[in-house]
């Protein structure tokens, strides 16, 4: 069973004792779960992210409370801009955004 380890999450791959086993020859049950752990890989990963800026000493541009704010490393918050509302869009158009 091979193993990846991402902070505190471990992704096993059940069947996977061979290293030159493909994403094809997984089963859909195995990918489904798999495809499943995406959203909290994503947020572990974000926050990995987010402390190692911190602990590096480096302001942070974050979306807080609808409004675009820069973190100084010593706590300190400068408000930048409001954000806008989201914007719902049709499959197939165009929209610019203004930045």
């Amino acid at each position: 069973m091979d193993i990846f380890s991402t902070g505190s999450i471990d992704i096993r791959l059940a069947g996977a004792e061979n290293r030159e086993q493909s994403m094809s020859e997984l089963s859909d049950d195995e990918i489904d779960r798999l495809e499943a752990m995406i959203p909290k890989l994503a947020a572990v990963a974000t926050n990995a992210a987010y402390l190692r800026a911190v602990a590096a000493g480096h302001s942070l541009i974050m979306a807080k409370d609808g409004v675009l704010v820069q973190i100084h490393p010593d706590g300190s918050e400068k408000k930048l801009r409001d954000l806008c509302s989201k914007h719902r869009v049709e499959s197939g158009k165009t929209f610019s955004v203004g930045i």
